[in-house]
């Protein structure tokens, strides 16, 4: 994963939709009062919108450690450093960024919900969606690699944070050689994230850049049960 977070600096003068190249950062609350940050660079950002989308997301307490940062539609390629990219997570020493083009939620609703599942994938340990999916077997078969070796659509990573996605809504996969997760394998995703504590993957100490990705150039390596 390419460490790409760059801290905002939060002008008084600007409010929760930021003044030009300026920076807002507000907080939501989530249904248990943890923050769902949001780093806004963008006018137009629908803030309330992608918070309903995040709370209504299965989570926990990683919500804390993310902020979603929203940027002009026509910037996302350059933010993600991806001639393809729709939108993008990165995690690093200061903390995890994802990062979305202000558009209305409902027209993000799956590339944040994809996104979000790297986070969750490099925060909590997922034995039981493992298990599953059969991951161990993949490896060994070579159907599946731990980085990008194989391609976008074989790295465990792309496949959790899809798997993710079709936890909550029915949507196009983009992994289409593998067939959609069957309600076991979504009932064990859900039980890792709602009951495993919190067990972050340490960062890696020198990342490497992963290939063009139309969803999320830059997931993280996969969490290991």
């Amino acid at each position: 994963m390419a460490t790409r977070i760059v801290i905002a600096t939060v002008l008084a003068a600007c409010a929760v939709v930021p003044c030009a190249a300026q920076a807002a950062i507000t907080g939501q609350p989530d249904d248990q009062g943890r923050t769902i940050t949001f780093d806004v660079r963008a006018p137009g950002a629908d803030v309330a919108g992608y918070a309903r989308v995040l709370r209504a997301a299965v989570h926990g307490d990683e919500i804390d450690d993310v902020t979603v940062r929203v940027v002009p539609r026509g910037s996302i390629r350059a933010r993600c450093r991806d001639s393809r990219a729709v939108g993008c997570y990165s995690r690093g020493p200061r903390g995890s960024v994802i990062t979305i083009p202000a558009r209305a939620a409902r027209d993000v609703q799956a590339t944040l919900l994809h996104e979000y599942g790297h986070h969750i994938d490099s925060m909590v340990r997922t034995p039981r969606w493992w298990s599953a999916r059969r991951i161990a077997w993949r490896l060994r078969s070579g159907q599946v690699a731990t980085d990008y070796s194989k391609g976008w659509s074989r790295s465990v990573g792309e496949v959790f944070a899809e798997d993710y996605v079709a936890l909550h809504i029915r949507s196009a996969s983009a992994i289409r050689w593998l067939p959609r997760p069957s309600s076991s394998v979504l009932r064990a995703l859900r039980r890792d994230i709602t009951e495993a504590p919190r067990d972050p993957q340490p960062v890696p100490s020198a990342p490497g850049a992963a290939p063009g990705d139309p969803a999320s150039p830059a997931g993280p390596a996969p969490r290991y049960p």
